[in-house]
């Protein structure tokens, strides 16, 4: 499907949406065209494994070979770190929040501001 068309990418979604109906938020989660099957054990891991690809052997989907990763314990997904332990902010996108110095406007603000860079965004981005 050529993602250049407009509202692809939402019909995409909703066809993903489709083929793992019941999956997604028990053993599965989608985003466009990245699968993560999340398990408790081994043993699941492969039960729930195979009700996704029966899946995508229902409605004629295949993977890329190059792009899946098995048994893995954790890693990157959608810009959040995934473990065993649950799903993590990732340290590399938040650099920029967590390094931001403090600013005011003009080098004078009248305004009550709490030390922070959220305080800052919320201030003087939103406006």
């Amino acid at each position: 499907m050529p993602f250049d068309l407009k509202n692809v990418g939402a019909t995409y979604q909703r066809l993903m949406d489709n083929v793992f109906h019941g999956m997604i938020g028990r053993s599965v989660e989608v985003y466009v065209d990245d699968i993560v099957v999340m398990s408790n054990s081994f043993e699941q891991h492969i039960q729930d494994l195979q009700e996704v690809f029966q899946a995508l052997r229902r409605y004629q989907i295949r993977l890329n070979s190059d792009k899946c990763a098995f048994g893995v314990e954790g890693g990157k997904f959608l810009g959040f770190i995934l473990t065993h332990q649950g799903i993590k902010a990732n340290p590399e996108k938040c650099k920029v929040i967590t390094e931001m110095r403090r600013h005011t406007v003009g080098g004078n603000c009248n305004c009550e501001v709490s030390e922070g860079p959220i305080q800052y965004l919320y201030l003087f981005v939103s406006g």
